[in-house]
């Protein structure tokens, strides 16, 4: 590839990632003061999450990417529906749904919600990953396949 063809490029996903994969900070957005910490959502889930995913895809021999891009789904979500930030059962479901979307749309196999339904220890049942994956899609546009740091290099 020329070297214009890779600045070109690189245009693109600079383009892509600013317009319509950048998550915003739903870390740095204000909780309401009546909650308990234990009830919020922050900075530790969100930590644990992404060496959650990194263990999946490393354990199921996916690619590290493929943990970025379920990361990225996570957050652009949470930016679109705050509520999830105030409940951390709903957080887990989300990260699950999120995982299982970005294996099913970027690895050459897949990982079935019933497996799914057993790492959750039963706490979520097929119907409510498939569920989840509709509003994810919907509050996402349909954007999944976000740049990553791989694909920039």
């Amino acid at each position: 590839m020329a070297l214009h063809e890779q600045i070109e490029t690189l245009q693109v996903l600079r383009k892509q990632e600013e317009q319509a994969y950048t998550p915003g900070d739903w870390l740095s957005m204000r909780q309401p003061l009546h909650l308990e910490v234990d009830d919020v959502v922050d900075y530790t889930c969100r930590y644990r999450t992404a060496k959650w995913f990194l263990q999946v895809v490393d354990t199921c021999n996916f690619h590290s990417e493929t943990a970025e891009i379920a990361l990225n789904y996570v957050d652009r979500y949470l930016c679109t529906a705050p509520e999830v930030r105030l409940d951390r059962r709903t957080f887990q479901l989300v990260t699950i749904t999120a995982l299982y979307s970005a294996i099913k749309i970027h690895e050459e196999s897949v990982l079935a919600p019933q497996l799914l339904t057993t790492l959750s220890r039963g706490a979520y049942t097929t119907k409510d990953i498939e569920t989840m994956e509709s509003r994810l899609l919907e509050a996402l546009d349909w954007r999944m396949n976000p740049p990553t740091s791989m694909s920039f290099l």
